[in-house]
């Protein structure tokens, strides 16, 4: 009973580290230990998202796909789209050290912050109405449970940037093996429903975007919480691409 009752705290914790859901959380839990279930916090967050579109209250796809998008960033409190224009400002900028962070870290959104937020934004809209189209709707929970997982192996190929504060938090060997499982065991779920060799190149080709952020990071001397979150938003519209590219 203790062993259940701390993973569905631990699910609660991670819930509310990454969202606006008041649940209920044990004051004493270990952070830590929550966010090695951030990938079903993400698919939760996707299932609560699509719930106007699986009861029928949407409209068209392309609707849905609005709403779907509206919903899932309100409930997430646009977390990681945050990382991601504070991230796009910064490699935008061409600049490096110091002065690469002071942009990153400005509270003010940039031109290529607000481009990157656009394109990205874009990118989901047409990739889930495809997805919705054609019946496929469970993609968009199991994108989010990857996205997730591929972002948290960014500590286990990039150094943390010693300023760094949230990042911190991911500097457990631990977490990158439980980030394995988790995608061991989704690749297993993907195969399911898509192609296995699809769903393998959809995680191959979102792990390359998790791999592009981890060396530009690198080149500024490691990475912080904006690029886990820069690469939860990149890997989960790359992964949501190469499903409708390659498995529909």
């Amino acid at each position: 009973m203790n062993f259940c009752r701390d993973i569905l705290n631990n699910i609660s914790a991670a819930l509310l580290f990454s969202s606006r859901l008041p649940l209920p959380c044990n004051p004493a839990t270990d952070i830590k230990a929550a966010f090695a279930w951030l990938p079903l916090a993400g698919s939760i967050l996707s299932l609560l998202a699509l719930l106007p579109f699986l009861v029928g209250l949407s409209g068209t796809h392309w609707l849905a796909a609005w709403l779907y998008l509206t919903v899932y960033i309100w409930l997430s409190r646009a977390l990681h789209w945050d990382g991601l224009a504070d991230v796009m400002d910064g490699l935008g900028s061409n600049k490096t050290g110091a002065a690469f962070w002071q942009v990153v870290k400005d509270s003010r959104l940039g031109s290529m912050g607000g481009l990157g937020i656009f394109l990205a934004g874009t990118g989901y809209l047409f990739t889930i109405d495809h997805l919705l189209a054609a019946g496929r709707w469970e993609a968009m929970p199991w994108a989010a449970a990857l996205a997730r997982a591929l972002a948290l192996l960014l500590p286990a190929i990039c150094p943390l940037n010693p300023n760094a504060g949230l990042g911190k938090i991911t500097q457990e060997a631990s977490l990158s093996r439980k980030m394995l499982t988790w995608l061991f065991l989704l690749v297993v779920l993907g195969s399911i429903r898509f192609s296995i060799i699809g769903v393998c190149l959809t995680a191959g080709l979102s792990f390359l975007v998790i791999c592009l952020l981890a060396a530009n990071a690198a080149k500024q001397g490691g990475f912080n919480g904006d690029f886990i979150g820069a690469g939860i938003v990149l890997s989960e519209l790359t992964a949501m691409l190469s499903l409708t590219l390659y498995c529909l």
